[in-house]
């Protein structure tokens, strides 16, 4: 119940800490007192801000821009970022790559910035995506959310990133004609 009040409201760690004091001092006067009705419920509030605290701590690590928190989800324009690695040649013919992100643009809207990693997969009709690690990349697509489990049991791919890659996205370039630019890292670090 914290969570989802602290995911709703965005309450600062201060109102949690001090909902926690409070009811644990509530159920501690209850329990002295002998008035055993009003301990389960003070208990209850007090495992409810403690939800709400580590919810805070949790999200309050990611930036407000970072892509799990900007709300750009489905969102389709200009994409800007780095790849974290040389490109993964699939046995398919398709190419898969972590993306730093810096920067998009939705349709009609100019450059925003944006944080967090992107699986970026190419088609394999696309043969214009030469770029090797640290390289500059602008394409066009949507930032995609990974599927979660929709059957009990059954594997969890949006888990599987966020827990084992830091992953939060995905998106895909399925022509080559969205493949804006590709600039190369320079040779020297001091470039």
């Amino acid at each position: 119940m914290g969570i989802a009040v602290s995911d709703r409201l965005c309450l600062p760690i201060g109102v949690w800490l001090v909902a926690a004091s409070a009811a644990w001092f509530v159920a501690l006067v209850g329990w002295l007192s002998g008035g055993r009705r009003t301990m389960p419920c003070a208990l209850w509030f007090v495992l409810c801000a403690l939800g709400g605290v580590r919810h805070h701590q949790y999200t309050q690590l990611l930036s407000q821009h970072h892509v799990s928190r900007a709300g750009v989800y489905g969102t389709k324009g200009e994409l800007v970022g780095r790849l974290a690695h040389d490109p993964d040649q699939l046995t398919d013919g398709r190419q898969r790559v972590v993306i730093h992100l810096d920067a998009i643009a939705a349709e009609g809207s100019t450059l925003q910035p944006l944080t967090g990693d992107l699986l970026l997969t190419t088609s394999a009709d696309v043969h214009g995506f030469v770029a090797d690690a640290g390289d500059r990349v602008r394409w066009l697509g949507r930032i995609r959310q990974p599927q979660p489990a929709r059957n009990p049991g059954e594997f969890d791919y949006r888990r599987f990133l966020d827990l084992r890659h830091n992953l939060h996205a995905t998106g895909t370039i399925y022509r080559e004609g969205d493949v804006i630019s590709i600039d190369s890292r320079p040779d020297h670090w001091w470039r």
